[in-house]
């Protein structure tokens, strides 16, 4: 079972979206930030791309803790990669260092820990990698 969206709509803001012409960082015309998210959720109108998107913290629900939801850590982490041992993290540029510090901070190290790459990505450009110990960093990470 999926987690609901609730308030969060980082997914409308932080990736960039070349299917629909958004930029990484840039609010979706069509989302209403801290007003209900998509305009056009339910609507035929909206972009397949979006239909399929769902990040890591709505997907897996048994695996992404609750306290981790987007809005709440200033960051998304889903699975964009070409590695199923990959997962990228994009962060909030108003939140810089969300990903190093505190419980999200030890979270991302402790799936890297369990052999999993992270991928930290920042207004669209990698900045950062998080790698298991001894595990070479090759994966194609959409930024």
């Amino acid at each position: 079972m999926n987690r609901h969206c609730g308030i969060c709509s980082l997914c409308c803001k932080l990736p960039d979206i070349k299917e629909i012409g958004k930029p990484a960082v840039v609010w979706c015309e069509h989302c209403r930030p801290g007003r209900g998210g998509c305009a056009i959720f339910s609507s035929p109108e909206r972009p397949p791309i979006c239909h399929a998107y769902e990040c890591s913290w709505r997907q897996r629900p048994d695996g992404v803790p609750e306290e981790f939801r987007p809005d709440r850590v200033h960051a998304i982490i889903d699975g964009v990669t070409d590695r199923e041992d990959a997962l990228r993290v994009l962060v909030d540029p108003h939140y810089p260092d969300a990903w190093r510090s505190g419980a999200f901070g030890r979270y991302l190290q402790s799936l890297a820990g369990r052999g999993i790459v992270i991928g930290v990505v920042r207004a669209g450009k990698i900045i950062a990698t998080i790698a298991p110990r001894g595990k070479p960093v090759v994966a194609r990470i959409k930024s």
